[in-house]
């Protein structure tokens, strides 16, 4: 489902607002957008089918452990070639 954080909770992940997360800088904002999903089942529907998608995105295996795997690998080629 969605999610409500504040804007550092963002911190280097690239999330969006509306887009499977919704932001506030305030304890009362926070609040509000809660009370915006549970006030709009439309809204809240389609902020989880994003958030869904915003997670396989990011982080399945292949953009995650397998970018690692890549990245190793090309990190060794490359050692051996200066070694």
């Amino acid at each position: 489902g969605p999610v409500v954080a504040s804007p550092e909770a963002d911190d280097g992940m690239e999330l969006e607002h509306e887009q499977g997360i919704l932001f506030g800088n305030t304890d009362a904002a926070l609040a509000a957008e809660c009370l915006r999903l549970l006030s709009d089942p439309a809204f809240a529907k389609a902020q989880s089918a994003l958030a869904h998608e915003v997670v396989k995105r990011l982080y399945s295996v292949e953009n995650t452990y397998g970018r690692f795997i890549t990245d190793l690998r090309t990190w060794l080629e490359t050692r051996k070639q200066k070694g």
